[in-house]
């Protein structure tokens, strides 16, 4: 049931001002939760409200640069917002948007005069250790002026109060670094200086009567550092009771004695918090702060040493300081590390490595994103005699569904495209799975069907601004003809959010998904659903041409078929007759495959044996009995027939296999070179795909993700599971479906 708070809501926002102040009016429902932990309906609208705000956030922010020249109300809230270092004035202000400084914000349309968020940036010779020289400098940080610094420090991040919990900084932090990269070529080093919030409040838990009477000995604190801390307070028996002592004391910090002794210990128990404290049972860290950037793929570089010299840097972390560093060409491979470490590994995913398809590749950027294509097997299909190997629980959708789910958590593409979505699986499991990660999706069905193809995308990543829900069934007609299938298709326009230079308009992807017509004898059929879904495909690219395009799918195709290569190889395409043959019609051969020649009419005799054509040619049809005539005439009137079906049908095949190759500039296939990557999935067959994607009693390729060359590049592809790992067939004990799932990572032009 939905709550009926949430149309109020909806109602609010579509007021002059809503959206303000729905925002201010959840910083105080967080206000009013703080101080009454147990009411949980304020919690519950809470949440509710938040997730509104994040949908009404998605395509409608602008990035700006603030300036002292920006206006006054703006500057205001600057100051008003800001809750990691506190403005003091204007003065103050004025010099954190002097020369050498820069602050960027995100605005909502509706809002434009105030940031959503925004971050403050100074630009440096090195990586800066201290705050206080960011603060309190009036002149460049950089001698040689600001375009010759070498690093863009962030050293502070902050949202209004009403947006807790909304992920914006991760993609203001990435714009930000394309505008000043663009504008300061020199700048190669983009860095953090942040705040331990929690570090002196979890110290204090940590330091419990146990350990101040008996100290872990495995802190990395060394042995002269603990005697050190120990001279200091004669009467306490341990460097902990010690350290304890010290950090009660008032003014501790203006003792250099002091200083020198805790410096080591300090530093080493900083390191402790930061790598190995963890929230509860996962594997995120404790720190909000360090979660933030090690989830959004930084790497800690360095700890400082009295980096933050303020009451409240003393008050929150005795005044330690971190440097996350954004190291650009290892941000994905960071992000997925540590996503990695929230969660264990599936075993089916274990052994399952990307593969570069370049030998040097360039940086990723935040126009770097993965696709995943994969049938996930309709619950509903899953018969015990097309899966005798399979245990009985393997096929069981309670066991089938955490498989799925670890396996989609795990990944955790920026685009999924799924096949075999069993309509009751997709109300009970996915969809709610979507939402739950931060997905929005969007799922198709046949009338006819129990099931069907959805796409979902990171709704952080990306805003659907388009979809198309294509039929391919009876209703519908290509080159004339209407068709008997009943399949799908679902196509959605895709624009990419925080990309692309500013006022312009920002990049898009156009996502098809469809699963085509099953039957071997198909060929026919799936290359008019082809022709349809590509003239659906180009319709969208001409209301959007400068979005590229990609194609997922189960497309029951293999690399050898016509439709293949019509697919992928370069005009004109030469389909050799074997391909051809499979392309007629299945008319001709259901009638072939129906033909009785046998002559028995229920007489005990043998029937009158027509004359070959050879004997009619020698003697004449003079000799030729009345019964050995009609039989005669009879064959050669189908021999006709036949001629001028296969005639009609060739006919029919090239009025496709023309439309296809004169309308549709040819597709990739992201796995095409695979064979290369991995002998292991080498076949003579076909060249390049892989040996098979789907492996049950049949085994073989029928799963693609097809690209446009044009303004896109497979930049890897995730490896396919060892042959040894699926014998004798899937789904088993550790895969859930009868396919294995393709995932491919791009760069956008």
């Amino acid at each position: 049931l939905t709550p009926q708070y949430t149309e109020l809501f909806d109602q609010i926002n579509r007021l002059p001002g809503g959206f303000a102040f729905l925002v201010h009016m959840r910083a105080d429902m967080l206000a009013h939760i703080r101080e009454n932990r147990q009411d949980t309906a304020a919690r519950a609208m809470s949440d509710a409200l938040m997730k509104k705000l994040e949908t009404w956030i998605i395509g409608t922010l602008d990035l700006k640069r603030i300036t002292w020249n920006s206006p006054a109300y703006t500057i205001e809230k600057l100051g008003q917002y800001e809750s990691v270092h506190a403005v003091k004035s204007w003065l103050d202000v004025k010099r954190r948007l002097g020369n050498g400084r820069r602050c960027f914000g995100f605005f909502h349309r509706s809002v434009p005069m105030e940031p959503l968020v925004f971050v403050w940036v100074a630009l440096t010779d090195s990586i800066t250790s201290n705050v206080q020289s960011i603060l309190r400098e009036r002149e460049p940080t950089s001698p040689h002026g600001e375009e010759n610094a070498e690093c863009a420090i962030f050293y502070s991040i902050n949202s209004q109060l009403g947006l807790s919990g909304v992920d914006l900084g991760n993609f203001l932090i990435k714009r930000v670094v394309g505008v000043l990269r663009a504008e300061l070529p020199n700048i190669s080093t983009f860095c953090t200086l942040s705040p331990l919030p929690r570090f002196r409040a979890w110290l204090d838990q940590w330091l419990t009567p146990e350990r101040l009477a008996n100290p872990p000995t495995d802190m990395g604190i060394p042995v002269q550092a603990q005697r050190d801390l120990l001279s200091l307070v004669p009467a306490a028996s341990t460097w902990t009771a010690a350290l304890k002592h010290i950090i009660n004391s008032r003014g501790w910090t203006s003792d250099q004695d002091n200083l020198g002794a805790m410096e080591p210990v300090v530093r080493a128990l900083g390191a402790h918090y930061l790598v190995n404290v963890k929230r509860g049972n996962s594997s995120c860290a404790y720190d909000p702060v360090a979660n933030f950037h090690l989830r959004n793929g930084a790497c800690l570089h360095r700890l400082n040493w009295r980096g933050n010299a303020s009451y409240s840097g003393l008050r929150q972390s005795l005044e330690l300081m971190c440097n996350y560093n954004y190291v650009l060409d290892r941000i994905e491979d960071n992000n997925e590390r540590y996503l990695s470490t929230m969660r264990s590994v599936p075993e089916s995913c274990k052994d399952r490595k990307w593969l570069a398809l370049g030998k040097q590749l360039a940086a990723a950027t935040d126009r770097s994103f993965t696709v995943m294509s994969y049938n996930v097997l309709c619950q509903k299909l899953v018969k015990r005699t097309m899966f005798p190997y399979a245990s009985k629980s393997s096929l069981k959708w309670k066991t089938r569904r955490p498989r799925l789910l670890d396996e989609l958590s795990h990944i955790m593409p920026d685009i999924m495209c799924l096949q075999e979505v069993y309509t009751k699986n997709w109300g009970d499991t996915f969809n709610m799975w979507f939402k739950r990660e931060g997905y929005e999706a969007q799922m198709f069905q046949s009338v006819y069907k129990s099931h069907g193809v959805s796409i979902s995308w990171k709704k952080h990543r990306f805003q659907a601004i388009d979809q198309t829900c294509l039929r391919m069934d009876r209703t519908t007609e290509v080159c004339g003809e209407s068709l008997t299938t009943d399949n799908i298709a679902l196509i959605v326009a895709l624009r990419f959010i925080g990309v692309g230079a500013d006022g312009g308009e920002a990049p898009g992807v156009i996502v098809s998904n469809t699963h085509l017509y099953w039957k071997p004898s198909g060929c026919y059929e799936r290359l008019q659903q082809q022709i349809l879904l590509r003239r659906a495909i180009k319709q969208m690219h001409e209301k959007y041409p400068t979005f590229t395009v990609i194609s997922c799918g189960d497309y029951n195709t293999t690399p050898d078929d016509a439709g293949y290569d019509l697919l992928v190889k370069p005009r004109p395409v030469k389909l050799n007759e074997v391909q051809l043959e499979n392309l007629l019609p299945r008319t001709l051969t259901s009638n072939a495959e129906s033909d009785d020649c046998s002559d028995d009419d229920g007489n005990d005799s043998a029937p009158a044996k027509p004359m070959s054509y050879s004997e009619v040619a020698t003697t004449g049809t003079a000799l030729e009995t009345d019964e050995s005539k009609s039989k005669r005439r009879k064959l050669e009137e189908e021999v006709r027939k036949a001629e001028t079906t296969l005639q009609h049908d060739m006919e029919r095949v090239g009025r496709l296999v023309d439309a296809l190759q004169s309308e549709f500039p040819p597709m990739r296939s992201c796995y095409d070179t695979y064979a290369d990557l991995d002998p292991s999935y080498r076949t003579e067959q076909w060249a390049g795909e892989p040996i098979y994607t789907n492996y049950s009693l049949w085994k073989g390729t029928l799963d693609y993700i097809f690209y446009s060359p044009a303004g896109l590049s497979t930049r890897e592809v995730l490896s396919l599971p060892v042959e040894e790992q699926l014998k004798p067939g899937i789904p088993n004990d550790t895969f859930a479906s009868d396919h294995v799932a393709l995932v491919a990572r791009f760069d956008l032009a």
